[in-house]
């Protein structure tokens, strides 16, 4: 008699970047990265920056646009976890890909972000 394998439990990941959540965010948060506004990045033309040997995410301090705002919080949040995390072993480059998908199916990650630094200005 052979075992039948339950192939619908387990699902493989095509990026690390997909467990992305809440969850992952507030352990980013207890490991020490910490986000903070930069008038500097108008200089480099920039509009965020993540400084891994710091642990430090900057973003652009004026912008005009929230929802964009919101995407950049997510693609540097993003930089943060995946090096931290998986120790830049899978470097996928579709950053802007996932920033984006979590931003239009989970707005609220950005906002979730923002409460936890809203001491800083966000």
């Amino acid at each position: 008699m052979t075992k039948r394998i339950n192939t619908k439990k387990s699902r493989l990941f095509l990026s690390p970047l997909e467990r992305f959540c809440h969850k992952e965010i507030v352990s980013l948060i207890h490991d020490h990265v910490r986000m903070l506004r930069s008038p500097y990045l108008y200089d480099l033309n920039m509009y965020g920056l993540w400084i891994p040997q710091k642990s430090l995410i900057l973003i652009h301090d004026d912008f005009a646009d929230e929802d964009f705002e919101n995407r950049v919080i997510l693609h540097e949040w993003l930089h943060a976890y995946e090096q931290m995390r998986y120790y830049d072993r899978s470097r996928d480059t579709r950053i802007d890909y996932w920033a984006d998908k979590y931003y239009r199916e989970q707005p609220g990650l950005a906002w979730y972000i923002r409460k936890r630094f809203k001491s800083k200005g966000f």
